[in-house]
Formats: structure tokens, C-alpha cells, sequence
């Protein structure tokens, strides 16, 4: 690979050549179907994940054809819009940012949420080859020599699995996609994207994240019925057995959030049937790695979040002294930074309390960064040399980037919606300032939501930072 970044001016003329014969041709190459497979175990007693291993050439190759293929996928309407997996402008933030807007905003109205999640087993393993080519030409308009490409590359590679210097005779696979290539995440979501036209018939919320899949729906104390819900998930899980998918049972997850005044009024359910399993509500919810508390409190999360990072702060600072500034705040920022800062918009209105408990984190990190004594630096005066923002700051930076992509990039689709501009009954020079129209909350924590917390923030800031022409402008 260096020796190709090395002659990059030569190569790059000799992959295009090869490409474009590739692609006019409709066939991948014969000498690129071999794929080396190692099997690791994740834990012991489970089964192995299959860990690719393929030539730098083959990648490149792969990147080309997704370059052409992936804007036709999402710009497709089969494609489901609230699939948050392998998209630019889209990640497992956005997809918990969404749902727990809904959540809260149907909590704001009075009403409990009762919030199933499921995951397939094995779903990059089990794609039905025939069924993806269906699929691509039915419901994605994939045709011609596109088409004879695509079935070229996932119908006649020839997978060998290696073991130390052991090796296994290559044999046709005529189920899944390679899970360490380039292409294989996109055909996924090409195949389940049906998954998401079929919930929505239903009327019930949800939203996918590769093979997972989270779906809510509001109850009242007067109609706490899960019939319909459990009629829905009964009709999903029929699907993915006729397209060769499974559901596996043992990640599914239920909890009924909802206010605490809510919650203590009689009759709510506490159990529901999820795919024909009895499964029993719980006090917590961990989605997409985010622990969410029944009454939508974060306290779990903080107090999850604070352990890992002192565990990871432990090992730091035993390297300490060994380690220059410079790498210590990459590491620290790379990892400490990583975890405060995942999913931290939710933190907006958080109790006090919790904030201070992961601002002595963040404190400990520039201490253990800047090798500085407790007593002979304020905690302020490290995080101004290091340039990093205080935990409230940090919040407030991330929902206002995510507003600025909602509202100017207009991606993710799923969060533009839930940002109005202001429009005024007559002009005044506030017109053309970008502000947005604030929603109102029952509640503090109701108001925590990002259609109500996003506006407020966006409105606060000045007017050329909002009227940046770009998004390196406004985050500079």
C-alpha cells in the first residue's frame, strides 16, 4: 500500500484503465474472487465473526463502484429514510437523537411509550444472492451492465478460510456479502430496506440502524393495548424468515418510558410478546449504546459513561510520564473526548449534579494530560491550553452542529423535520437572520428534546456564525 501512495501519479492511470474495463464489461475480476477469511471469537462460547482480509487493489476497485452506485441507493424512495447506517451526514446520534424525540414529544403530550427493540442474526451472512439482484432491479432500478457488474461481484467469489497457515479449498457462496468489504454494508441496507416500508404501513415509529431495529409506539392509561403491536412484530418477523433473515431472541429488549406521574398510574403493561417471546418490560433501555432510564433520566448513562472513562484514565496514568504533551491529549482526546462527547446532547438540561460528575472527568484528563498537581492549577486554566471546551460548552457545540446540518444541509432528512423556520407577520431586519421558531415544553426535562433545545441554542448565536456559507465557516 505505501509503494501505490508512492507512485500514486503512475497507478492511479493504470487502476482507471483496469477499472473502467471492469465496469464497461459487467465483470469483476476473476483473479479478485478469492477472499481470505480468518475466523476470530468474539467471546468464548459464542460464534466467531468472520474477519475479511483482501487486496488493497480490490478495495479501490470496490470505492469506485460505490462512488456510483450509493447516491442512486439513497436517493431511491424504496430506500428506507429512516435507515441511519452507512449514509453520509448520518450515525448512531442522529438515530438516537430521533427517537428520543419522539419519545419525549409523546410524553410532552401525556402519553407513555412503550419502545421494542430487535436485531437479525447474521444478516450480512444470510442475504439470499438471487433475492439481492431481485431486489436492485425491482425496487432500485439497477439494470444492464450495472447489474451484470454487481452479480458478477457477489455470485462468483470464492471464499477460503484460513487458520494459522492452514487453509481451506475455496468454495462458490451463494448466501451473503462480505462483511469487510466496501460494497457489502450498502447491499445490506438495499436488502432490508422492504423492513421499513412494512413498519410504516403500520402507523408504529421506528428506526433502523443496519440490522437494528427499534420500534415505539405511545400508550395511554384509558388504551395500554399491545395487541397491535405484537400483531406488527409477528407480521415482521414472517418477513425476514421468507428473505432468510432471523431475528435474534436473545437481544430483544422492551421498556415503557414515561413520566413518573405517568408511570404511577395503574394499569400499564408489563410484559409484552415480541416475535412470539414473552418479554418482560425493564426499568432501562440501552439503544445504539445509550442507556436510556424508563423515566428519561440520565443518571444511568452518566454513571456508565464516568466508570469507562476512569477506567481508561487509570491506564493513562500510568503512561504518563512516559508519553510527550502532544501524543497524551491525542490519546486523551481520542478516547476520554470520544466517550464524553458521544450522544452528549442529551445531557442538555441535565441536573447539575451529573454535569459535575463528568466534568471531574474531563477535569482528571487535562490534569493527567498536562502531568499538573491538584492544588497548583485550576482545572479552567488546563482546559484553556489544551483548547478544550467545558462538558456544558461541549453540549451546546454539538446540538448547534447538528442544527446546522438539519437546517442548512437539510441531512439527515429525519431531523430537518423537526426544526420550523420563524416567520414573521411583517418585516422587520430579524428577517433574514435564519432563526428558528422554538417549540414550547410541558416540562424542563420535555424541553430537553432537540426540536426544543435546537432552536433555542441556534437563536442565541450571531448572526453571521448562523449565516455561515459553510460548514468549516460556521464550526471555525
Amino acid at each position: 500500500m505505501l509503494l501505490m501512495k508512492l507512485c500514486k501519479d503512475e497507478m492511479s492511470a493504470v487502476i482507471c484503465h483496469l477499472a473502467n474495463i471492469s465496469f464497461t464489461s459487467g465483470q469483476f475480476p476473476t483473479s479478485m474472487r478469492t477472499w481470505l477469511v480468518t475466523p476470530l471469537l468474539k467471546k468464548p462460547g459464542l460464534d466467531v465473526d468472520l474477519s475479511l482480509i483482501c487486496l488493497h487493489s480490490l478495495k479501490i476497485l470496490e470505492r469506485l463502484a460505490l462512488a456510483r452506485l450509493k447516491p442512486h441507493i439513497t436517493s431511491s424512495r424504496n430506500y428506507c429514510p429512516l435507515q441511519s447506517a452507512y449514509r453520509q451526514l448520518h450515525s448512531t446520534e442522529t438515530a438516537i437523537m430521533k427517537i428520543v424525540d419522539d419519545m419525549l414529544t409523546a410524553m410532552d403530550r401525556g402519553h407513555a411509550v412503550t419502545v421494542v427493540g430487535f436485531q437479525m442474526s447474521s444478516a450480512f451472512d444470510a442475504i439470499c444472492h438471487h433475492t439481492l439482484i431481485d431486489r436492485l432491479q425491482s425496487d432500485f432500478g439497477v439494470t444492464g451492465t450495472c447489474l451484470q457488474w454487481i452479480t458478477s461481484y457477489i455470485s462468483d467469489h470464492l471464499p477460503s478460510v484460513h487458520v494459522n497457515s492452514t487453509a481451506s479449498e475455496s468454495v462458490s457462496a451463494h448466501f451473503g456479502v462480505p462483511q469487510g468489504s466496501v460494497l457489502g454494508p450498502v447491499l445490506l441496507t438495499v436488502y432490508v430496506a422492504p423492513v421499513g416500508r412494512l413498519i410504516s404501513h403500520t402507523g408504529i415509529d421506528f428506526h433502523q440502524y443496519a440490522d437494528d431495529i427499534n420500534i415505539y409506539t405511545s400508550l395511554s392509561p384509558s388504551s395500554a393495548d399491545l395487541t397491535q403491536l405484537t400483531f406488527y412484530t409477528s407480521s415482521l418477523q414472517h418477513w425476514l424468515w421468507h428473505n432468510g433473515l432471523l431475528l435474534n431472541p436473545d437481544k430483544y429488549v422492551a421498556a415503557l418510558f414515561g413520566t413518573r406521574q405517568h408511570l404511577a398510574r395503574p394499569g400499564w403493561p408489563t410484559n409484552v410478546a415480541v416475535a412470539g417471546s414473552d418479554i418482560k418490560m425493564s426499568d432501562h433501555l440501552k439503544v445504539l449504546g445509550v442507556t436510556l432510564h424508563l423515566s428519561m433520566t440520565l443518571d444511568t448513562q452518566v454513571t456508565a459513561t464516568v466508570r469507562t472513562c476512569n477506567f481508561h484514565l487509570q491506564s493513562l496514568r500510568q503512561l504518563q510520564s512516559y508519553l510527550p504533551l502532544d501524543v497524551a491529549q491525542s490519546i486523551a482526546f481520542a478516547i476520554i473526548g470520544s466517550w464524553l462527547d458521544y450522544c452528549n446532547y442529551l445531557y442538555y438540561g441535565m441536573s447539575n449534579n451529573n454535569f459535575q460528575r463528568l466534568q471531574r472527568v474531563q477535569n482528571a484528563a487535562a490534569r493527567i494530560v498536562c502531568q499538573a498537581p491538584r492544588r497548583q492549577h485550576h482545572s479552567d486554566d488546563l482546559l484553556k491550553d489544551l483548547h478544550w471546551l467545558p462538558m456544558r460548552g461541549r453540549v451546546y457545540y454539538k446540538i448547534a452542529v447538528l442544527c446546522y446540518k438539519a437546517a442548512k444541509l437539510q441531512q439527515p432528512s429525519h431531523l430537518t423535520g423537526l426544526l420550523s423556520s420563524y416567520t414573521q407577520s411583517r418585516v422587520l431586519r430579524s428577517s433574514t437572520s435564519d432563526l428558528l421558531s422554538p417549540q414550547s415544553s410541558l416540562t424542563n426535562i420535555l424541553a430537553c428534546r432537540f426540536s426544543c433545545c435546537a432552536p433555542t441554542i441556534w437563536n442565541s448565536l450571531p448572526s453571521f456564525v448562523r449565516t455561515a456559507d459553510s460548514f468549516t465557516s460556521f464550526r471555525s
